[in-house]
């Protein structure tokens, strides 16, 4: 038997979407009802999810979510993390807080709760 956190707390919204990011990349606000791509060091409001068209795009904005991530590996626990610039997301001290679930270092991606 395996361990899923998969479902828990999905909560998505469909928003206006300007750039570039890609299926499973964290995102931004970028104006009303908009949302973009971020740069690194900025906070994300959730993860991309489907695009609809090149105009809209769902993001889940809550739940369990899976990302990948540069520099050093998250910890378990409530860490402060923070877009990458490249879709992922990086630890960083000023950023807000998720709670942590797993970390693979071999695939070098994040489990956490948005």
């Amino acid at each position: 038997m395996s361990i899923s956190f998969n479902g828990y707390n999905d909560n998505a919204a469909t928003f206006e979407f300007a750039g570039n990011a890609k299926l499973g990349d964290v995102v931004k606000m970028s104006a009303n009802n908009k949302v973009t791509n971020c740069s690194a060091g900025n906070d994300f409001c959730g993860v991309l999810k489907c695009k609809e068209s090149d105009d809209f795009a769902t993001v889940q904005l809550s739940g369990y979510v899976r990302a990948s991530y540069s520099d050093a590996a998250p910890s378990v626990g409530y860490c402060n993390l923070a877009s990458d610039g490249a879709g992922g997301v990086k630890v960083l001290s000023s950023a807000r807080q998720y709670l942590v679930l797993n970390v693979d270092t071999s695939l070098k991606t994040v489990g956490f709760l948005i």
